[in-house]
């Protein structure tokens, strides 16, 4: 899914991998700190796009806040991903029972190279009780169940384990995005709108162009 953003992104500067930990006001505009001490800015207006908890972290640190914004609330998801010998016929499997809500066959997509790849999704209740388990033990459990699911050894050539802890949104604000227009600070994701690619998009859109419409700018 990160394809397209990066295509977006292509002519912009950007800085990845940084962890920004305040936003601070610098007369009409902003600067941000991140947690190696560098500085970035000045910007016109501020938008946050990463999951709310995160987001009520970041402006408590800094001073600010977002009306709402504490409203919208996640599920995690722990994520197994595995290299096989052979991939299932079924490109999605979503079984009823055991710890694993789905499994997907990445390596149906286009454009991917040959070799089975599978990704698994645990439960959300699952990962809810397991989420500080060791990776190591959410791999053992997680392939065994997929195992049982696919009724056949899965011979892996590679597995990881990620947690997402805010992986699937349980309660939307319902509105577009949040923003302040006298400070040009706003705030945008899927839990305002739901928890689909399509809400992301646009929530962000939204976001994007009450901005532009504030500094005056074509949207």
């Amino acid at each position: 899914m990160t394809a397209p953003v990066r295509d977006l992104l292509s002519d912009l500067s950007v800085a990845s991998g940084t962890a920004i930990t305040r936003i601070i006001p610098d007369g009409a505009c902003w600067r941000l700190t991140d947690g190696a001490g560098g500085e970035h800015g000045p910007f016109a207006a501020v938008a946050i796009t990463f999951p709310a908890p995160q987001i009520a972290a970041l402006l408590a640190a800094s001073g600010f806040a977002l009306a709402g914004v504490e409203r919208a609330t996640y599920a995690p998801c722990w994520s197994l991903m595995v290299a096989v010998e052979r991939a299932p016929a079924d490109v999605l499997i979503e079984p009823n029972d055991g710890p694993i809500g789905l499994i997907a066959s990445d390596s149906s997509k286009p454009g991917r190279s040959e070799g089975g790849r599978l990704t698994v999704h645990a439960k959300p209740d699952w990962s809810r009780t397991h989420l500080e388990a060791r990776r190591e033990a959410i791999v053992s459990v997680l392939s065994k169940a997929a195992e049982a699911c696919l009724g056949s050894p899965l011979r892996v050539g590679y597995a990881q384990a990620h947690r997402w802890r805010f992986a699937q949104v349980e309660t939307a604000l319902e509105k577009p995005c949040l923003y302040e227009p006298d400070l040009r600070l706003g705030a945008a994701g899927d839990w305002c709108l739901g928890p689909r690619i399509e809400a992301a998009h646009d929530s962000g859109l939204a976001l994007a162009n009450a901005i532009l419409s504030d500094l005056g700018r074509p949207a």
